[in-house]
């Protein structure tokens, strides 16, 4: 049976190796990405903040039946257009509702995303070159965590990646096809995530004027064609959303979406000049090592190669746009990494038939101390967590330490004699089986260890237990009402007052309390406490361990007997007594 699996295999590998056919390489590379991105999906409940949000928001449009204006835990939530909502809608009709159905479209538009920069790379540079361009996205961390969220930079990541491409072969030759694709998908993100699509679309085109002086003909775009199909694409959805929230989501999106991010920090989101810079040396690990000597050479042939000004264009543009920007979050940038992608791997494509030390080309030596110093800071990192984790996590840990160590072996000695294919070979090798390592082991272990897991599976086993709804008061993580799995508003307390008026309305409830509101909740008369349990874990949001109380919060016996009927007067402030409720 295996030799017979081995066998049908490797005729696959072959069928899909012919370099005449770039489209089944590229099949090739969607399949493995796609099974790839599942490696840990379903066995990590959402992060806060975004995924849980959306995922949220998802399942109470499904309830509703509204499927204009998104709601989270029963308030409108206009932050961002439908789109991402209906394909997780679709999603969630297939797959069920779970984690991993909401994170299913952002798996797939990764993998297309992939396999798509794979034939543009392969026009661009030829097969090897895009072989390396797609290792090097697709293993980079921001590719890592974004392909696997249930939010919209992946879905949005792809459709810029098909703007781009449209445009790249706009500027070689007219085609109405990528034409009207171009303006298919710049609807398609407006629809996504606003306006964003645009701002790294006309960033792009005029860095690429400013680098080499290559002009994209207007009338190539077909812009009368594009209105049309942006209009009956967008306005639709629009007008409604518009009309239906009273002009209130148009406000929204442009006076707090589009100009407040622009010229104040969203939720805290700010950063110094150079924030997408020094972002790169995480977010594009160990691949970063490369990426000067490929913008070196990239911006000494950008006058003469128009290709090379393309690429820079596509990264560089946005991204002083971007630094402009008083918000700053490192997803932002992330359609650009793909043109850093295609450069290092026409870089790396260009060092495998290199046979000298690194003394003796250009950037060597910086190459050699970056990688080394990389490899080690990596290694301390995980042996640092190691010693402050479980021992499961802290075997994996040691794991990938013992990798980087291993990689420094191996790749100290070929570096030195400029063995530069088994350098590529080895760093390949390692990285990715760090990367999994860390998706399919580290992250699972550690997500048992989160606040807002622990607290939401407690809640659950206490709310079915003793049959009484949940609320909320100072934690409440979006990924703690989605786990909560209600399609209704989760009651949330922002004051005691609250706290008194929601126990009133359900007669008893469980709430999750801090020590100091459990403090302030034991103070009041009117109310009995019963603790049930400790639940004490790290909150990530915050970054440090947290304790909470589960609650049992029911009103006292002899409040209850003040509500009977004639007895009103007992009670200050009510003038309709509610009847007694008995739990």
């Amino acid at each position: 049976m295996m030799r017979f699996l081995f066998e049908k295999l490797s005729r696959f590998l072959l069928w899909c190796a012919n370099p005449a056919k770039p489209g089944r390489t590229a099949m090739a590379i969607a399949l493995a990405l796609l099974l790839t991105g599942f490696l840990g999906a379903a066995q990590t409940s959402l992060f806060d903040r975004d995924e849980p949000r959306y995922a949220q928001a998802t399942r109470e449009m499904i309830a509703s039946g509204d499927w204009v204006v998104p709601s989270f835990n029963g308030e409108p939530r206009l932050h961002k257009p439908v789109l991402i909502y209906w394909i997780m809608a679709g999603s969630f009709a297939i797959f069920g509702d779970s984690a991993l159905a909401a994170r299913i479209p952002s798996i797939i538009a990764s993998a297309t995303a992939g396999s798509l920069l794979f034939l543009l790379a392969n026009r661009l540079w030829g097969r090897r070159s895009a072989l390396w361009a797609c290792l090097v996205w697709s293993t980079a961390p921001l590719t890592l965590v974004e392909g696997r969220m249930a939010s919209t930079d992946s879905l949005l990541n792809l459709l810029i990646l098909t703007m781009m491409t449209c445009l790249a072969k706009l500027y070689a030759d007219p085609s109405k096809p990528a034409a009207r694709l171009f303006w298919l998908m710049l609807a398609l993100s407006i629809l996504t995530k606003g306006p964003v699509g645009l701002l790294v679309v006309l960033p792009a085109v005029l860095a690429t004027l400013y680098f080499s002086g290559t002009r994209l003909q207007w009338n190539r775009l077909r812009p009368l064609e594009g209105a049309a199909i942006m209009a009956s694409m967008i306005l639709p959805w629009a007008i409604t959303s518009t009309i239906q929230t009273d002009g209130h989501f148009l406000r929204f999106a442009i006076g707090r979406e589009m100009i407040g991010r622009t010229i104040a920090p969203a939720e805290g989101h700010s950063g110094l000049p150079g924030y997408y810079l020094a972002m790169l040396l995480p977010m594009f690990f160990p691949w970063c090592c490369f990426l000067p000597m490929a913008i070196k050479r990239a911006w000494a042939r950008r006058a003469a190669d128009p290709r090379m000004a393309f690429l820079l264009g596509w990264a560089i543009g946005p991204l002083i746009v971007l630094e402009l920007l008083a918000t700053k979050l490192v997803h932002y940038h992330y359609s650009g990494y793909a043109a850093l992608a295609i450069l290092v791997g026409h870089e790396l494509s260009h060092l495998e038939k290199l046979a000298l030390r690194p003394n003796l080309i250009a950037g060597g030596r910086f190459l050699r101390a970056s990688m080394i110093s990389t490899i080690a800071l990596a290694s301390m990192i995980f042996l640092g967590l190691a010693s402050v984790g479980t021992w499961a996590i802290a075997t994996v840990c040691l794991l990938v330490a013992a990798v980087f160590l291993w990689t420094f072996r191996l790749l100290l000695p070929a570096l030195n004699n400029g063995q530069w294919p088994y350098v590529l070979r080895i760093t390949s090798a390692g990285w990715i089986t760090v990367s999994l390592l860390v998706i399919t082991l580290l992250l699972p272990l550690s997500n048992g260890r989160r606040l807002s897991v622990r607290v939401g599976n407690r809640l659950a086993v206490q709310a079915d237990r003793l049959k009484v709804p949940i609320a909320l008061g100072e934690f409440r993580e979006p990924s703690l009402i989605f786990g909560i799995g209600s399609a209704n508003a989760i009651p949330i307390s922002r004051s005691m007052t609250q706290t008194r008026s929601i126990v009133t309305q359900q007669g008893a409830t469980l709430m999750p309390l801090s020590p100091a509101e459990l403090r302030k909740v034991q103070s009041m008369s009117d109310l009995l406490v019963q603790p049930l349990e400790d639940v004490e874990a790290l909150d990530w949001d915050r970054g440090r361990r947290r304790s909470l109380t589960i609650c049992l919060l029911t009103r006292r016996p002899e409040q209850r007997l003040a509500e009977l009927p004639g007895r009103s007067e007992l009670i200050p402030n009510r003038t309709t007594p509610d009847p007694i409720r008995r739990y």
